[in-house]
């Protein structure tokens, strides 16, 4: 699975834009906060972790 970074708190999620995270965040809102990331997934909520 894709992860994303949320932009303002560089906090790394499963999941993908246009869609939402593994634990439930939509990342259709507000488009310009999350961006494609390699990194490792940095969530420790259900789902991300």
């Amino acid at each position: 699975m894709m992860a994303v970074k949320h932009v303002s708190t560089s906090e790394v999620h499963k999941g993908q834009i246009g869609g939402a995270t593994a634990c439930g965040f939509d990342t259709t809102s507000k488009l310009a906060d999350w961006e494609v990331s390699f990194e490792k997934i940095t969530c420790l909520k259900n789902g991300c972790k």
